[in-house]
């Protein structure tokens, strides 16, 4: 009919496959992305004052109202040195309540969090601050001199900041942010070339824990378990989803992360109903408990489990629900999938049963969508390899500093 044009133009989509790709993109929900992320804890704070909020390594118990005066004494001293709304804020410290309060401070003043690892290397580091470029670094004394080396100033906050007098200072000022304000600060491994700083808007952060809320809710006894490092993003919904909805965060002691009998310990000693594993450390998680069944016993709160950042083997699915069958327990399998720049995780497949071929990455969350698309960004037939696009309210905001790399992606 028209031989002069290239085979590349012709649309080879069908229609039901069309119908198909638009129901499966069909993510819209109402929810009230408005609210910056403080404002969101200091309502739940307001309606549960004497809930636990914060269990630390030792077991100890904060409640909502004494976390929340905490975050307060934090967030004036923070101002007291300086920090000012919009500000990056390094925060660097091992897993700890001053390192909860300092990330949740930092927001009251309506500046930008930046998760570092503790440790890191100061040939990783200088590049990081570069791109940064004016910026806070709150940190352990411990760390205090590997940011002095690379020409910062820096804040070592002692633990009792948390419990200062408050008398004579009131509250901060009510100063909500907008939902387009960035949050936080992210930086991407570097394995492929230099780090680069994901920046994250307040909107996106409340949708990906507002989806998460609607599938998984929990409230007032839940227990989530805080042990990913902050500098790696799977960690923004440990650190916040718990404070909006009445549950509790217990911190894992630093370096238990990596010791599947100290985690079992702790999911039994701290009621745990919530835990996240990436699929390395699922394995060796496994490997325990099949080594030593008595071990699986300590289970049982566990209601949620997800895993994300690596491929999901089957095998595992299918270890995990033989063991969590046997045991009689009642957690859930669930495996996410998403890129820092699109804010933690943009699918989600259940896995409470196991899948006869791969495990897939599943459904796109709410308010977001999912593509499949050719070298032309054009829609691929079910079954076609292509790259992946996701649009929505969670794609970032951008990398910090590399607007060439921004309008790139």
């Amino acid at each position: 009919a028209d031989y002069a044009k290239s085979l590349l133009d012709l649309d080879i989509l069908p229609e039901q496959e069309r119908a198909e790709l638009a129901a499966f993109n069909d993510t819209a929900e109402p929810f009230d992305l408005q609210a910056d992320m403080d404002s969101r804890f200091c309502a739940q704070a307001a309606r549960t004052p004497e809930a636990p909020a914060v269990i630390d390594a030792a077991g100890a118990a904060v409640s909502y109202a004494d976390f929340d005066a905490q975050v307060e004494a934090v967030s004036q001293w923070l101002r007291g040195q300086g920090v000012e709304r919009g500000q990056y804020v390094c925060v660097c410290f091992e897993r700890s309540p001053l390192m909860l309060a300092c990330i949740f401070a930092v927001l009251r003043l309506g500046a930008v969090y930046v998760p570092l690892a503790p440790g890191m290397p100061a040939e990783r580091l200088r590049p990081v601050l570069e791109d940064l470029g004016s910026c806070a670094v709150v940190c352990d004394a411990r760390f205090a001199g590997l940011f002095r080396q690379c020409g910062q100033q820096v804040l070592t906050p002692a633990p009792e900041v948390m419990h200062a007098a408050l008398a004579g200072h009131g509250p901060n000022p009510a100063r909500p942010l907008a939902p387009t304000a960035p949050a936080y600060v992210i930086f991407t491994s570097g394995s492929t070339g230099r780090p680069k700083g994901v920046l994250v808007e307040h909107a996106s952060v409340a949708n990906r824990l507002l989806w998460m809320q609607s599938r998984f809710a929990i409230g007032q006894g839940d227990v989530v378990l805080q042990k990913t490092t902050v500098a790696f993003d799977v960690s923004v919904w440990e650190l916040f989803w718990w404070s909006w909805q009445g549950a509790s965060l217990a911190l894992l002691e630093p370096g238990a992360e990596k010791n599947p009998a100290l985690i079992a310990q702790a999911i039994e000693t701290r009621c745990v109903t919530v835990l996240h594993f990436v699929q390395s450390m699922l394995r060796a998680f496994l490997d325990y408990l099949e080594a030593y069944p008595a071990a699986a016993r300590k289970l049982h709160t566990l209601r949620y489990l997800f895993t994300s950042g690596e491929a999901l083997p089957r095998e595992l699915v299918a270890r995990w629900n033989a063991l969590t069958a046997a045991e009689q327990l009642h957690a859930e399998l669930h495996n996410l999938y998403g890129p820092t720049e699109a804010t933690v995780d943009v699918s989600w497949q259940p896995c409470l049963q196991t899948p006869p071929h791969a495990v897939p990455i599943g459904r796109p969350v709410s308010n977001t969508r999912m593509y499949v698309l050719d070298e032309r960004k054009r829609p691929l037939p079910l079954g076609v390899t292509g790259e992946i696009y996701i649009s929505g309210v969670q794609v970032a905001k951008g990398y910090v500093n590399r607007p060439d790399l921004t309008a790139q992606r």
